[in-house]
């Protein structure tokens, strides 16, 4: 019975229990994977014969450059310090086209904010540094001085470990970055915000419960020994997260118990007064700031942080046969921007190598890679040479010292946990007598 109802959770490719290609659209990266997509005539998906996203984009911009420049005007004059705005910035094209905005196009005097979390990629980096320079403005970096978002990270790849998909990933930055926002415009009297809403990078489609259901088929896929040791890491992490909430704290309390803090800013959404043509804003970028691509295949966009190229590719190719960059790269095709030729090369990059991209995050964050497919997820302790695996080792279960100190790992805050994890004195044997 249980089979069966795991069997629910399974893609169509492999619910026979024998792999099977996936059917792919002809005309975008869609798989017969993705949850509710039917096939028509031609091999093309409903996703691509449907025209409504083309419109929902178009209908986004409903404004002017004009109309933002009155609105800067007044922004100007109802200004009480020396900023105009404050924006969120990371390197990539959005924020990076919605300083370059704010500064030359509007004339406002914008202050940059970047949250820096450890994980963003070098040329985005590079980008912020050549923005900053270009434009003038003032920039502030804010880090978590007690590093509690990396602990945060750390905590819940561990819990995810043995379900292999990483949704939650991204929570600790749902917060932190527009509460890094809200803490700076608080610090310098801001009361307003300028972002962007990218439509490309937002509307991916999936159906409600889907993550849900693919996180239980991974906990309770692989078997129920896993969950106790998984809770204590999530409760560990959860504990990170609320120590990162209280760094970055901002009226009202409420805002601890909140996956993101109130804006308490009026905020401005460039999108809807400038169309978002991505060749059009890259050229002029790279023209006008010294912006760049990185070195590889790549969007143009979506390319700032090495998390999301990493895990968060990883568990959308899990649930829905498509990494995230591919689902971007569907909505290029949807609204005539791109054709599939034109955006394969970038969406195989990402698709590609996956595996070691996500090693070398866990390896920064001390953590060991993750077991290749067909390896046990359990750790098991070598025996000495000459000596068979004990029966624990063989069976893939944690020795009763690894298991304490497994279980004390993520409450290293906690002196019971610390007192658990202690190891048991042994006395020494006596030496034998002559």
């Amino acid at each position: 019975m249980a089979r069966r109802a795991m069997a629910a959770f399974l893609p169509r490719s492999v619910k026979a229990g024998v792999p099977v290609m996936p059917r792919s659209c002809s005309t975008c990266f869609v798989t017969d994977r993705f949850p509710g997509v039917r096939f028509g005539d031609g091999g093309r998906c409903d996703l691509c014969t449907d025209g409504s996203f083309a419109e929902e984009v178009r209908q986004g911009t409903w404004g002017s450059l004009a109309d933002l420049q009155q609105l800067g005007d007044r922004i100007r004059q109802s200004r009480t310090g020396k900023y105009d705005c404050v924006i969120g910035v990371s390197g990539g094209m959005d924020s990076s086209y919605v300083a370059y905005v704010a500064k030359r196009l509007v004339g406002l005097n914008p202050l940059l904010v970047h949250y820096d979390h450890g994980f963003f990629c070098e040329t985005a980096r590079r980008n912020l540094a050549a923005l900053v320079d270009s434009l003038g403005c003032d920039l502030r970096v804010l880090r978590s001085s007690g590093q509690w978002d990396r602990k945060h990270m750390r905590s819940l790849l561990r819990a995810m470990r043995w379900a292999d998909v990483y949704w939650g990933l991204c929570f600790g930055c749902t917060y932190a970055l527009p509460a890094s926002l809200l803490k700076v415009a608080l610090q310098e009297g801001i009361t307003v915000g300028m972002f962007s809403a990218n439509l490309y990078e937002a509307r991916l489609r999936l159906p409600r419960g889907l993550r849900l259901r693919v996180m239980a088929k991974g906990v309770f896929g692989r078997g129920l020994p896993h969950l106790p040791l998984a809770a204590l890491h999530l409760l560990a992490a959860s504990y990170y997260l609320l120590r990162l909430k209280l760094e970055l704290s901002v009226p009202p309390a409420s805002n601890l118990w909140r996956r993101r803090p109130r804006m308490r800013l009026q905020v401005v959404n460039v999108t809807n007064y400038l169309p978002w043509d991505v060749d059009a804003i890259r050229k002029t970028l790279e023209e006008e700031i010294g912006w760049r691509l990185p070195q590889h295949p790549s969007l143009g966009m979506r390319f700032d942080c090495r998390l999301e190229d990493a895990f968060v590719d990883h568990t959308y190719r899990e649930a829905t046969g498509s990494t995230l960059h591919s689902l971007i790269a569907d909505n290029l095709v949807y609204a005539g921007v791109r054709t599939k030729q034109q955006v394969a090369e970038a969406v195989d990059f990402y698709a590609a190598d996956l595996p070691e991209r996500m090693d070398e995050v866990l390896a920064e964050l001390g953590l060991p890679p993750r077991p290749r497919r067909g390896e046990s997820q359990d750790a098991t302790v070598a025996a000495p040479a000459g000596h068979p695996p004990s029966r624990a080792a063989t069976a893939g279960v944690l020795p009763v010292a690894s298991l304490r100190s497994a279980l004390a790992r993520p409450l290293s805050w906690c002196p019971v946990a610390q007192a658990v994890a202690r190891p048991v004195p042994v006395a020494k044997p006596r030496a034998a007598a002559c």
